[in-house]
């Protein structure tokens, strides 16, 4: 039973796909244009750095996913997108930020060794102001948009 959390990472491995793509795309960018590097290495390090906080926001989930269980029958649930609350998921989202800022340096630091650490923590909490503001409105307008057409 030592390997019973590959079925679940195995079900969530497409999606989390998925949805990483986009961020690596826009950290990219910013990593590209915030530290001076071309495109091949920005993408790469954007690559690295996201799939590793990724996979540490796993038991971040899990854990998230947990409580949320637990105070749904205390009332605290506001049904939104796709029957999950939409405040649990927007303030998960603040120590899901800072996580992701610290795992992300972590892993960029060891990439861009001849770049100041300052230079490459700023990269990092710019890369994922940017990413986790695009998040915000995603999530928001999934919320919202069934409100709009009438639902």
């Amino acid at each position: 039973y030592a390997n019973a959390g590959i079925g679940i990472f195995g079900m969530l491995a497409p999606t989390m796909i998925l949805l990483l793509l986009p961020v690596i795309l826009i950290e990219f960018t910013t990593y590209r244009l915030k530290l001076g590097i071309g495109s091949g290495i920005a993408f790469g390090a954007s690559a690295a750095a996201n799939t590793v906080s990724a996979v540490i926001g796993i038991p971040y989930s899990f854990i998230l996913s947990f409580f949320q269980e637990v105070f749904q029958g205390q009332g605290w649930r506001v049904h939104g997108w796709m029957g999950i609350g939409i405040y649990p998921i927007i303030f998960s989202l603040i120590p899901a930020y800072f996580i992701s800022v610290w795992v992300e340096y972590l892993v960029l630091k060891r990439i861009f060794k001849n770049k100041e650490k300052s230079a490459v923590m700023q990269a990092s909490q710019r890369a994922n102001t940017v990413s986790y503001g695009v998040l915000f409105i995603v999530i928001g307008l999934l919320h919202y948009l069934p409100y709009f057409r009438g639902k």
